[in-house]
């Protein structure tokens, strides 16, 4: 709150006035390797997993179907526009929350903050299938933000909450 202005934003004099921030060398460890293993999360699972991923996305049929597969091919599927629809209205509410409300999130930085899991959802879920090992995104939801919008926490609370809330 000392280096907060008035408007939410960071007061730069304030700031320098109070303190710079002092990381010990093992947080900035921890953050180096986490950093490193999010990079390498998304090209294991393109070195691994791309081919399959792309005939999956062509519908080529991969493998045998299992039981469960074929128990599941009783239920009528769900129509593709339902979630087209449910993900237009949530996102129209989401653009309405972020400017009715004192967000100071721009638009383009929800949109970003929606696509950071979509891109992180394949990887993610590749590795905990193998691994039983969950690959979070809290430091990439502090980064990506931290830097299109410095000096705005509010907005970089905000987009993180969107992060987190599309990426479980």
């Amino acid at each position: 709150m000392a280096i907060l202005g008035s408007n939410t934003e960071i007061n730069q004099t304030a700031y320098e006035a109070y303190s710079p921030i002092y990381v010990s060398a093992s947080l900035n460890m921890t953050y180096t390797v986490a950093y490193a293993l999010t990079t390498a999360m998304l090209v294991h699972t393109a070195l691994w997993h791309g081919p399959r991923i792309w005939r999956v996305m062509r519908r080529q049929r991969v493998e045998q179907p299992d039981i469960h597969a074929k128990l599941m091919m009783e239920y009528e599927d769900v129509p593709r526009w339902w979630y087209l629809g449910v993900f237009l209205a949530l996102f129209s509410l989401s653009v309405v929350c972020v400017q009715v409300f004192d967000t100071t999130l721009p638009v383009w930085g929800l949109i970003v903050a929606i696509l950071i899991p979509i891109i992180y959802f394949l990887p993610a879920a590749f590795i905990y299938a193998s691994t039983a090992q969950i690959m979070t995104l809290n430091l990439i939801s502090q980064l990506v933000p931290g830097f299109l919008v410095a000096g705005k926490p509010v907005a970089v609370m905000v987009s993180q909450l969107y992060i987190f809330g599309n990426a479980y």
